[in-house]
């Protein structure tokens, strides 16, 4: 074994939570290998662009889907060219003021990437078949029509209240016990309404339903989510607490991948790996096919990290269900109530569970020209949930597509006006079985990436995962506010 062959970590795959642990541990000094079996950065959380995308969900060949797009940008859809378009297989928007912005200033990786703020977030009212902005400050509670008079008051009071809540300061906490009371015992003290709940627990908390509610956990966690929700708006000082990468969310593990290299790791692409090696219960190395040489190589290492397709056929990761994902270009941005044309080019739309009747809130994130994810006058719009009914991890391809397209039809509906061309897929997700057991092998498995719209679960994940390899938390002391500062 040769020092050229021996790392403190190999990392398989390029999805985001895989390229931030490279570039997190590559900050710590660790020696690194990130490989991939694709010949393209992000895995699942990849950025595409039109042509890539025709490959990728419809299994055109290169030539194939080039001459699709050279078509489209003669004729037909008038789609535009697709060089200017960066479509996110999972579409994620940053917390203005959340772990992620902190681990990006640390890391320094800010230095290859540009934000801007997403124009608005919106919730879907069944009742008036209407988008709602999300009001972000007292003049837009007042003017909107999500609740009635009465309720405005009480909005306004219980929102103070939480924004006043110090969780270790028992004495903010006006009588409650934030430990032992579950929040539908809160929102019943505030006297808050049906409307309130559903904007606080689903736009502005960001859970997937209302099971929360009935959870004494939760209810401190829910109100540090709504104080991140209004610190992440007096950032930028915007009509949405979120930024977003200008060019995609590919951009996000490309600058991790770029910072690793930068501290010595080494990248391959198009290198699939052919063994996981064990020594007496713990990881030793992998077995991996050269992009050049196409000869099986060896890498030993001391820690491995890899994304569930790694793992797949093995006891160490387990089916967890699927996620219904459809990605439409728009021609115009869809109605939103009380909002003038033009005046969004990117935003959040949550369908609340509770107005669906569908198991998991739905996600539909549209991004146009001015974060350089579409030409002038498209948009890209990605919609997502979980599918739910309990389909198996063998369930007929064909099951999975009926009930992808159903889920999403509410959803759907409400751009089907402008949208010129969609595709209509889902994705299979999986998560690390017996974590003590894959510790103890000094494997580490991220779960798949989840179908909402923010990055809280991820980034708590990778903090975990950091925290265990390392004995030592990731570094949030960073300052939100020099997002954009050369580094």
């Amino acid at each position: 074994m040769t020092d050229e062959e021996a790392y403190d970590v190999i990392v398989m795959g390029t999805g985001l939570k895989e390229c931030i642990l490279s570039g997190l541990l590559a900050v710590a000094k660790k020696k690194v290998l990130h490989i991939d079996r694709n010949d393209f950065y992000g895995g699942e959380s990849a950025s595409l662009n039109l042509k890539s995308l025709k490959q990728n969900l419809d299994g055109m060949t290169d030539e194939e889907a080039r001459k699709w797009c050279t078509e489209n940008e003669k004729e037909g859809l008038k789609l535009g060219r697709f060089r200017d378009y960066n479509i996110d297989l999972c579409p994620k928007l940053v917390m203005a003021n959340g772990n992620l912005v902190k681990m990006l200033i640390h890391s320094k990786v800010t230095r290859y990437l540009d934000f801007n703020v997403v124009d608005g977030s919106f919730i879907y009212q069944k009742k008036q078949e209407e988008l709602h902005e999300v009001p972000t400050n007292p003049k837009a509670v007042w003017a909107s029509s999500l609740v009635g008079m009465m309720q405005k008051y009480r909005f306004k009071e219980f929102l103070q209240w939480v924004i006043a809540v110090d969780p270790n300061d028992p004495k903010t906490w006006k009588g409650k016990d934030l430990k032992a009371q579950p929040m539908s015992e809160i929102y019943t003290y505030w006297k808050c309404g049906e409307a309130i709940e559903e904007v606080c627990g689903h736009a502005v908390g960001l859970y997937p339903n209302d099971n929360y509610k009935s959870d004494p956990k939760q209810t401190l966690t829910f109100i540090q989510r709504l104080q991140l929700y209004y610190t992440s708006l007096l950032a930028y000082d915007g009509n949405s607490p979120y930024i977003y990468p200008l060019y995609g969310l590919g951009g996000l593990p490309e600058g991790f991948s770029r910072l690793a290299a930068v501290y010595g790791g080494t990248y391959m692409l198009r290198t699939p790996v052919q063994e996981i090696m064990y020594n007496e219960g713990k990881v030793q190395g992998i077995k991996y096919i050269s992009p050049d040489t196409k000869e099986v190589c060896t890498a030993y290492c001391k820690q491995l990290i890899g994304d569930p397709s790694y793992f797949q056929g093995t006891d160490k990761v387990k089916f967890t269900g699927y996620i219904a994902r459809r990605i439409c270009i728009l021609n115009g941005m869809p109605e939103f109530k009380g909002k003038e044309a033009g005046s969004v080019n990117s935003c959040q739309v949550i369908l609340p569970t509770t107005q669906t009747g569908h198991s998991s809130n739905i996600y539909i994130c549209i991004l146009g020209n001015p974060l350089q994810c579409a030409p002038k006058g498209m948009y890209v719009c990605v919609m997502q949930t979980r599918v739910g009914g309990n389909l198996p991890e063998d369930a007929q391809h064909e099951d999975v597509m009926a009930h992808t397209e159903k889920v999403l039809d509410v959803a759907f509906r409400k751009v089907k006006g402008v949208c010129v061309q969609e595709w209509i897929s889902y994705r299979k997700t999986y998560t690390p079985t017996d974590p003590k057991k894959r510790f103890g092998e000094q494997v580490f498995i991220p779960s798949s990436m989840d179908a909402t719209t923010h990055f809280a679960n991820a980034t708590k994940q990778v903090m975990n995962i950091y925290h265990s390899m390392t004995g030592t938390p990731v570094d949030l002391s960073a300052k939100p506010e020099d997002l954009n500062e050369e580094a």
